[in-house]
């Protein structure tokens, strides 16, 4: 009753444009978003013809797929900025729903997960910022689908620079070693899906990744909301 009271006096809008809307990301904004869809690269997701890009080529990386929903530019980048870098909290479940929705659509991605586990960051930039961001769009999406996400399966043990802070070149090095298994039974023979916010060269997925390989996982796949493209 309450809330519905506070929406008359102070109705919510959209924290991208500003529109007072029904929502805190509306629908003229999640028009505006670039959806991926096939085909991409089957290991990256980079939008392409066919195949795995050329980028892909010779890299061996620890997860088997990556998957995201858009492209990380114009709305879907302003939404994610608002969502982890101004305490935004109320965009996870408008940005979750989009997560929600392309799983939906994709079911055999769907039926290849056992758990889910959220890219962790460090105790001190989670105490900062005051949550992480991936820990909560993996819970919502562990919800919808009756999955669990596990929290407690890896740890981030440094806490080094932001990638987004750094050269592309510079990113892999910057998070090697970055990660470690704290409940190796959580994952272990699991099929798993590794999520994040953002897919950019898949170093820090990579390396979260290889430490879920040394914990036993059969099979890995990243779901981001965005890709960098």
């Amino acid at each position: 009753m309450w809330l519905g009271v506070l929406d008359l006096v102070f109705p919510p809008k959209c924290l991208v444009c500003g529109e007072i809307q029904d929502h805190y990301l509306c629908s003229d904004c999640v028009s505006k978003i670039t959806f991926l869809s096939p085909p991409v690269c089957r290991r990256c997701a980079m939008p392409l013809v066919e195949g795995v890009c050329p980028e892909c080529r010779g890299v061996d990386f620890a997860f088997d797929s990556a998957h995201a929903v858009g492209a990380y530019e114009g709305v879907l980048r302003d939404a994610i900025h608002a969502f982890k870098y101004n305490s935004q909290k109320v965009l996870c479940e408008p940005l979750a729903k989009l997560m929600i929705d392309y799983l939906a659509a994709n079911r055999i991605l769907l039926s290849s997960i056992d758990v889910i586990v959220p890219v962790p960051i460090h105790f001190a930039r989670e105490k900062a910022r005051g949550f992480n961001q991936a820990e909560l769009l993996a819970f919502r999406i562990g919800q919808e689908f009756r999955l669990p996400a596990v929290s407690d399966a890896l740890v981030r043990l440094s806490a080094e620079r932001a990638q987004v802070d750094l050269p592309l070149d510079m990113r892999k090095l910057n998070v090697e070693n970055a990660f470690s298994i704290k409940n190796k039974a959580a994952v272990s023979g699991s099929r798993v899906m590794l999520v994040d916010d953002v897919f950019t060269t898949g170093s820090t997925c990579d390396a979260a990744a290889a430490a879920l390989r040394s914990a036993g996982a059969r099979e890995i796949h990243v779901f981001t909301l965005a890709r960098s493209v």
